[in-house]
């Protein structure tokens, strides 16, 4: 029996570690088994075609939030061409399914609710002793497998990878999905070391090993001893989602002799209105949290992305904008999404209660709250877009810290800035970005030269082409040599040359330097 396991990835970059993992466990049986990776992006009609091509007996797709309208419509087609074929579904997008399921969706033969690594080889080698939904049920050598999922045959075509330490989380979010696995499976230090060794002997061009567990440090002593066992000179760089709350005395001098290129830490604050956490039953130490987010950026080096949500249970403009402006200072990347009501979630079930409008279909955003309405939300979105490409992107650093210095409110600011520039944002090069975010900066008052110069060493540091007209003479300098040394080691790393005591030659610039003056003459 032949079996095709197919994922839609959201981009180009990603992989699908679910469908490996199955792979794995269906390859343990003796069965057969190809593995068909696609984005959005491929063409429709290509990706059928390969599917169809392999003329398989059971066809499995992983579904997401992201990816299940274009999976179930690539499955119906695929059964209309190979009809005697079986279909069937798994991942958190149908865990929750139930008979109605299969009204709208008759191509589909079954659905599997939860973890497939033992249900899916008994399915495929008697599809007709099995009901349509089939329960899955816990890995029970998951803690004690050895390895990774990711070979090298495999076709990966960015530099992130992913990896599970531990299944199921302590906490039990009412809107995700994490804490209905059951008690957290973790496997041992020593395991997660050797796998990470693993990672590592791949021989691909890969940059980040990013831990899906949900939350990795739920126990502290064993987060200690994998971080103080991933050697100094470890060649990739890992990724881990924690509770900065569970951190602790011990764990932050470990974390403060960790350099930039090594950890990379995710914290998902979500909120910090009191009444809107208890809707949520997030059950973490707000305070406690705070403090170590701070202790993060004041002691370590460690990059922090920080989540929050805007569209919980008694969440208005007021309190997101506080929960905005404290979580901003203590993080180099804040991501502002939106709540989804999806499927299994207990926000889901307590949608009315809160007066939650949500999309009907994925992702199952949400529209309008008691406290947010539809227009607000709008705004919102809008908002985040602009927070995503002026502020975490990196290419604006200099400019926003000099403006922000001056704004009382950075929520405030990125909500104005988003306003002013309306649904344009996504038309705008990013040289009329620069352009534009200095002229709102000048006309709220903020702009006395300093913003213009840091963005302007923002611009040549990381955009190429001719300086914009707006920051022509502003960008004063210091001694030449020293000037020469902020391109050399910061601006131009490697591509920096030093041609005459006034002329500094980089691949992207080329900037003439009044010695007098310290001020820009030429940019070409």
């Amino acid at each position: 029996m032949k079996i095709v396991l197919y994922a839609q990835n959201a981009s180009r970059v990603h992989t699908n570690l679910a469908v490996r993992c199955l792979r794995d466990s269906l390859e343990e049986k003796g069965f057969p088994v190809t593995v068909i990776e696609k984005n959005g992006k491929d063409r429709r009609d290509s990706v059928l075609s390969a599917l169809v091509g392999e003329k398989a007996d059971v066809y499995c797709f992983s579904a997401y939030i992201w990816n299940v309208r274009d999976e179930l419509d690539l499955a119906k087609n695929v059964k209309a061409l190979l009809p005697g074929c079986i279909i069937v579904f798994g991942g958190p997008e149908v865990s929750y399914e139930n008979e109605a399921f299969f009204d709208e969706c008759p191509f589909v033969d079954h659905v599997i609710a939860g973890e497939g690594e033992t249900v899916l080889p008994l399915l495929c080698a008697d599809p007709d002793s099995f009901p349509k939904i089939v329960k899955g049920t816990p890995d029970p050598s998951f803690s004690e497998r050895e390895g990774i999922a990711y070979r090298d045959t495999d076709g990966i075509s960015g530099n992130l990878l992913y990896y599970e330490s531990s299944r199921g989380c302590p906490y039990r979010c009412a809107y995700c999905l994490s804490g209905n696995a059951g008690p957290v499976r973790a496997k041992s230090v020593e395991q997660t070391l050797a796998d990470l060794n693993r990672f590592a002997a791949l021989g691909k061009e890969i940059g980040v090993v990013k831990f899906v567990d949900r939350t990795f440090n739920f126990d502290r002593e064993r987060a200690y001893r994998i971080w103080s066992g991933i050697p100094s000179d470890f060649p990739l760089k890992c990724h881990f989602e924690i509770c900065a709350s569970l951190l602790d005395d011990r764990t932050m001098e470990l974390l403060s002799g960790i350099g930039p290129d090594r950890f990379q830490f995710e914290i998902g604050v979500q909120s910090t209105n009191p009444e809107a956490r208890k809707a949520i039953r997030r059950t973490d130490d707000l305070d406690e949290c705070l403090h170590r987010m701070e202790e993060l950026k004041r002691r370590t080096e460690i990059p922090v992305h920080a989540d929050l949500i805007a569209g919980l249970p008694y969440e208005g403009m007021k309190e997101l904008q506080k929960s905005f402006d404290t979580v901003f200072p203590l993080c180099d990347v804040l991501q502002l999404g939106f709540l989804k009501l999806l499927k299994g979630s207990a926000l889901r079930e307590e949608a009315e209660k809160y007066g939650i409008v949500s999309r009907s279909e994925p992702p199952y955003t949400v529209l309008s709250t008691k406290w947010l309405s539809f227009e607000e939300l709008t705004r919102l979105k809008r908002t985040a877009d602009v927070l995503d490409r002026i502020g975490n992107s990196g290419s604006f650093r200099r400019g926003l810290e000099a403006i922000l210095e001056a704004e009382p409110s950075p929520f405030a600011f990125f909500l104005a800035f988003a306003d002013a520039l309306g649904d344009g944002f996504y038309t705008l090069s990013q040289r009329e970005a620069y352009e534009r975010l200095l002229a709102f900066a000048a006309a709220r008052g903020n702009e006395n030269g300093k913003a213009a110069e840091a963005l302007a060493l923002d611009f040549l540091t990381n955009e190429t082409g001719k300086l914009p007209n707006a920051f022509r003479n502003v960008l004063t300098l210091a001694d030449p040599a020293e000037k020469a040394e902020f391109f050399r080691k910061e601006a131009f790393p490697g591509d920096f040359s030093f041609r005459s005591s006034e002329l500094y030659t980089s691949v992207k610039t080329k900037i003439l330097i009044d010695r007098a003056s310290g001020k820009v003459k030429r940019y070409e």
